[in-house]
């Protein structure tokens, strides 16, 4: 899995999903999240997303590691079907305010 594809996949939930802003740099940004994605047989992925606060170096959250399908739904993608239930179903179940209204 490229690297770039699964962050721009992430991106576009967070965009989608959450009041999350994008900064231009680290030092411009309050946290930092990175997204982890293994590939699996047959199309399976297994993906986490940390959330690390910028000033203290420390993670803010980290997320089970979640298994990610091909199927239709998520566009025949294992790794945007494991980020998408990460951000719905984790991140925003343990931080309902962020949630786009």
């Amino acid at each position: 899995m490229n690297g770039l594809n699964s962050v721009k996949m992430m991106k576009s939930y967070l965009l989608k999903y959450t009041s999350f802003q994008y900064a231009d740099s680290k030092e411009q940004a309050d946290y930092t999240i990175f997204v982890y994605i293994q590939t699996k047989a047959m199309g399976t992925r297994k993906g986490r997303i940390t959330i690390v606060d910028n000033k203290t170096e420390k993670n803010v959250w980290v997320s089970k590691l979640t298994k990610g399908y091909n199927t239709a739904f998520y566009g025949y993608s294992g790794s945007r079907a494991a980020i998408g239930k990460i951000i719905k179903d984790q991140l925003i179940k343990k931080f309902p305010e962020i949630r786009k209204r």
